[in-house]
């Protein structure tokens, strides 16, 4: 992808005997298991298009993505520097410019071709997807990341804010998601978060917060009862239902993923090398690269540039799900 510069794999393999830790982050292909992907910044500027999605007004649809900033914040403030700053809808292109966008898409659930991207479309299971450009060169900067934009289905799926008590009553032939259930995880793989088990869109190097690889979706009841809670009740669990509001709050083991990313603590700071971690601006695309030297798949790239590789990572809502 730039979009197909990620290679992705299913491991049918499960730990047995392990204990199992649910926090994953997303790592760079280099060395083993390779390094944890991280914002150069002590802040991260999010935008959504402003065209918004038919399903709810503006007004509406603008607040809930800042509450879906704040969820992750209140759940990991204590502990963890990283800011999400909210910037005035503007008209918008979900791809790789240094601009972090929400996108709903209501023409065709595809990344349109443009003068970089070819037009690239989607499992119509996900809600919503999200693309984490990082440097992937093996260099020092190995994991940094430069742009992640978030797409969300309006095509197979109705987005609500789900209030109890009452029905919605979804579009012809779609789904309901709780759009904020549905853009507090999206957020989490934007902060550089991965999945808690492993399915078909997992990296080959994912780790859980132990080193270990995180057990196979499909095989969790072999697991003990508070071992498999401890993954399917996190925020960055792979599925959800219809309807469901529990990934609105963040939960303790996200939480530690973040603070394990972005420590608040000066001497963790320190031993992670960010002597830029309080710094709040836009990201600066020519800091790092090149505008022409950006290089997406395994061909050769302009000396100075660094090759960058997409994390590619969705949320999958399906009415059938086993309930741990």
């Amino acid at each position: 992808m730039k979009r197909a510069a990620a290679v992705m794999a299913l491991v049918c393999a499960v730990l047995v005997g392990a204990r199992a830790s649910a926090y994953v982050r997303t790592r760079s292909s280099h060395g083993t298991p390779g390094i944890p992907s991280y914002w150069p910044g002590g802040c991260v500027f999010i935008q959504p298009d402003s065209a918004g999605t038919p399903d709810l007004p503006s007004d509406q649809t603008f607040a809930i993505i800042q509450k879906c900033l704040q969820n992750w914040m209140s759940a990991d403030g204590s502990c963890s520097y990283l800011q999400l700053m909210y910037d005035a809808p503007a008209p918008l292109e979900a791809h790789y410019d240094g601009t972090n966008v929400i996108k709903f898409r209501n023409d065709k659930w595809c990344h349109p071709e443009d003068a970089e991207d070819k037009d690239v479309c989607y499992d119509a299971q996900a809600a919503a997807i999200t693309s984490v450009f990082m440097i992937n060169d093996g260099s020092s900067k190995d994991g940094l990341i430069l742009d992640a934009d978030v797409e969300l289905n309006d095509i197979n799926f109705t987005f609500v804010d789900v209030t109890p008590g009452v029905s919605p009553t979804p579009k012809p032939n779609t789904s309901i998601a709780d759009l904020e259930n549905t853009l507090t995880h999206e957020l989490g793989h934007l902060q550089g978060l991965s999945h808690t088990c492993r399915d078909a869109a997992s990296f080959p190097n994912d780790v859980d917060e132990n080193g270990q690889p995180p057990p196979a979706c499909d095989a969790l009841d072999m697991l003990p009862t508070a071992e498999q809670l401890k993954i399917t009740e996190a925020t960055m669990y792979n599925f959800a239902a219809p309807g469901e509001t529990k990934k609105r709050s963040p939960s303790p083991d996200d939480a530690a993923g973040i603070c394990n990313a972005y420590p608040s603590d000066p001497a963790a700071r320190s031993a992670l090398h960010r002597p830029d971690s309080m710094q709040c601006v836009h990201t600066d695309l020519n800091r790092y690269t090149r505008p022409s030297g950006c290089d997406f798949g395994a061909g050769p790239v302009e000396s100075g540039a660094p090759i960058l590789l997409l994390a590619f990572a969705w949320l999958v809502l399906r009415a059938n799900r086993r309930r741990a």
